[in-house]
């Protein structure tokens, strides 16, 4: 009997999260006898080991320690395929696919439930409009596997970017808004987190980039969540006094590519609010601005087919393929549906400057 079968099995435990009293539990047998097999001081019966490999969702191979390596290579392979294939157009159902067999071969291993999680969370949101009842099929089953790995895997960062999709998804749906509280609980308070910690560091260059993203994480939250705001104008100020506060913030327009999404949506909105308000002049700098943002989006994905998150609060977050095209269509889209049907838009509809613009963004997306 190899003598690290007990080391594994800790391995495997701690992995999951699980104390030797719960492993104990779902097995039949005392939590001494957990404890014994972990410290060496004896090993378990023949007949145990399927039932072990069962619980953990291994083979008895890698009990034994055996073929760890060729599982990784699978699993990283696998991985890779996954963020290939959404770079592609139309490819949720592959990479559905391509999860849901991963998982079953490997029903513990939490990475590949995590990217699942997010792969539904956006069909939920694309299918959103146009079949409300698959969106929330898919935000369902997204919550199901964010939820597996929060209360299942010992990663601590695979648990906090499942907590970061799941935010979103319970906002989003109605029906599991009452799960936030909850998933609030699980979080580590603000004094205590990485941002908050950075920004008190002795490299000053560091602390004062890590107070821009904390900032602008606040600051993107009071934009996107203004619904109370009963009063258009109100709200509309609120965006604009935020957006003059990341301008404030970040001079040099270096905003992370995580932010991309939220800030698109913010710019368009404030133009179409100065444009109701009577100022044409001021919704054109905003969508020339917007311009350069998208410009600048366009230039790093040129760089780099995958990025990693640079902002202290998201770079423990493993690299994602660039969706430049994605959010250019969706920023041309957003224009389309929100700003050109302003009542005011005639203003600006062929203004030189709001031609220029549309003409430079249409490059932008074809090319």
């Amino acid at each position: 009997m190899p003598i690290q079968i007990g080391e594994k099995i800790r391995e495997l435990r701690l992995r999951d999260n699980k104390t030797q009293n719960e492993m104990a539990k779902a097995l039949g047998i005392t939590p001494q006898a957990v404890s014994r097999w972990e410290s060496g001081i004896s090993y378990p019966d023949v007949e145990m080991f399927p039932k072990i490999a069962e619980y953990f969702g291994v083979s008895i191979d890698r009990l034994y320690g055996r073929a760890a390596d060729e599982r990784e290579l699978e699993i990283e392979h696998i991985l890779k395929s996954v963020r290939r294939l959404r770079r592609t157009d139309n490819s949720s159902e592959q990479i559905q696919l391509l999860l849901r067999d991963a998982i079953r071969k490997y029903p513990k291993e939490y990475r590949f439930m995590l990217e699942l999680c997010n792969v539904l969370h956006r069909l939920s949101q694309r299918t959103a409009d146009d079949d409300p009842e698959a969106a929330l099929r898919y935000a369902i089953e997204s919550a199901h596997w964010g939820e597996a790995v929060l209360a299942e895997s010992g990663d601590t960062n695979l648990r906090y970017e499942a907590a970061h999709t799941l935010k979103y998804i319970y906002t989003e749906n109605a029906e599991m808004s009452f799960k936030i509280d909850q998933l609030a609980e699980s979080m580590p308070p603000m004094q205590i987190c990485r941002e908050n910690i950075l920004c008190y560091i002795t490299d000053k260059n560091e602390a004062f980039r890590s107070a821009q993203w904390f900032s602008q994480e606040c600051l993107i939250n009071i934009a996107y969540f203004t619904d109370w705001y009963k009063d258009p104008e109100e709200r509309a100020a609120v965006k604009r006094t935020v957006l003059d506060m990341i301008r404030l913030y970040f001079p040099d327009g270096d905003y992370d590519m995580h932010w991309y999404y939220r800030l698109i949506h913010l710019h368009i909105e404030c133009a179409d609010a100065d444009l109701s308000r009577g100022c044409p002049d001021a919704a054109l700098d905003v969508l020339e601005e917007l311009l350069s943002l998208m410009e600048n989006l366009r230039r790093r994905t040129d760089a780099a087919s995958e990025h990693r998150h640079s902002s202290v609060t998201t770079s423990h977050l493993a690299p994602y393929a660039l969706y430049a095209p994605r959010f250019l269509i969706m920023c041309r889209d957003r224009i389309a549906s929100l700003l050109e049907v302003n009542e005011a838009f005639p203003q600006i509809a062929e203004n030189e400057r709001y031609l220029r613009f549309r003409s430079r963004l249409d490059e932008l997306v074809d090319a």
